[in-house]
């Protein structure tokens, strides 16, 4: 068993998630790959598969997605560390990250309620943008 060396540090040389958070954002593309626990990169298959969700929620009007945290695809207040054990840490996978990029307002399965005063807030919105032009 190799202790220390997994997840986050043996890719990203750092345990901090935080920092990780930081390139991610920064557009850092090694800090936003995607590893199974054999160690093999399958981040083009999460990203080919959150290219066709936003194409299938775009073609059909979605404004708002209800996603399972956690997930390296779906998480959207946390991940998984990447060292298989449980453990976690602030951020986002890779779906609800390309939905927000496109305008889709991503909410965690524990943000329900959020969720809905969000889309009411943007129903009632709407309905003032109509009755301006009027």
């Amino acid at each position: 068993m190799i202790m220390h060396k997994g997840g986050l540090f043996a890719y990203l040389n750092t345990y901090s998630a935080l920092e990780v958070d930081h390139r991610v954002s920064e557009g850092d593309k090694e800090a936003a790959k995607v590893f199974e626990d054999t160690g093999a990169d399958v981040t083009e298959m999460f990203i080919e598969g959150a290219r066709k969700a936003v194409e299938f929620a775009r073609q059909k009007g979605v404004k708002v997605a209800i996603l399972t945290d956690g997930s390296p695809s779906c998480g959207s207040t946390y991940v998984y560390d990447g060292n298989f054990t449980g453990k976690t840490i602030p951020g986002k996978g890779v779906t609800a990250e390309l939905m927000e990029q496109n305008g889709i307002k991503v909410f965690s399965e524990n943000q329900i309620e959020d969720a809905q005063d969000f889309l009411n807030n943007l129903e009632d919105s709407e309905l003032e943008s109509e009755n301006s032009i009027r």
